[in-house]
């Protein structure tokens, strides 16, 4: 079975990456991640998204330092 993305995860690429439509570092994508799941702990839980999916989304907008 396929590991499944975090809701954090799925949240910070929706609202943080996607939505301003702009390329941002990885490190600020998992700093989002880690303030939304301080925010709501209930984002821990998993999503209906696998990882692979989720990177798949995240191809062309992080970039690596």
């Amino acid at each position: 079975m396929a590991e499944m993305a975090k809701r954090s995860e799925v949240k910070a690429f929706e609202e943080f990456v996607d939505e301003n439509r702009k390329a941002v570092w990885y490190t600020e994508y998992l700093e989002e991640v880690q303030r939304l799941e301080k925010e709501d702990p209930a984002l821990l839980e998993e999503s209906d998204i696998t990882i692979e999916q989720l990177k798949k989304k995240l191809e062309g907008y992080i970039a690596y330092r």
